[in-house]
């Protein structure tokens, strides 16, 4: 009697964990654009990467800002790795990467890498996504 009830309770433990799987499935929202969804038309996947484009250009560590048009990622790049140095009063930030004192507590470090990582997943999820579909031109 034992080993039947244990076999019963075991078919069910089985067909009911097969069974949540739907449940707990949420579909795609109806008002948005799912990442699946987005490299399927030209429009979509040319508004995708445009989007990538117009995040660094307002981006002012990517292209420079009018108040601080030299703090860019390619001098800051450039000063980390000692191709370039510091000649006249560079800034907070262009000091700090300069001196080897640009680390976690920096206030203006977090933005720049945040942004600067953010950036690099879109532009990745793109490259993705652009490479996985069939549908564009």
């Amino acid at each position: 009697m034992k080993f039947i009830n244990k076999k019963i309770l075991l078919l069910a433990a089985l067909l009911g964990a097969g069974g949540c799987k739907k449940s707990v499935t949420v579909p795609p929202p109806n008002n948005a654009l799912t990442s699946a969804s987005v490299y399927q038309s030209n429009a979509t996947a040319i508004s995708a990467v445009d989007g990538i484009f117009e995040q660094m250009a307002a981006f002012p560590d990517f292209c420079g800002s009018a108040t601080d048009g030299h703090e860019t990622i390619g001098a800051i790049m450039g000063l980390s790795a000692d191709e370039l140095s510091v000649v006249t009063n560079g800034g907070i930030k262009l000091n700090f990467v300069y001196q080897d004192a640009f680390n976690n507590f920096t206030n203006s470090n977090v933005p720049f890498w945040s942004n600067l990582y953010n950036t690099i997943y879109n532009a990745n999820s793109a490259i993705e996504g652009l490479s996985a579909s069939t549908n564009i031109t």
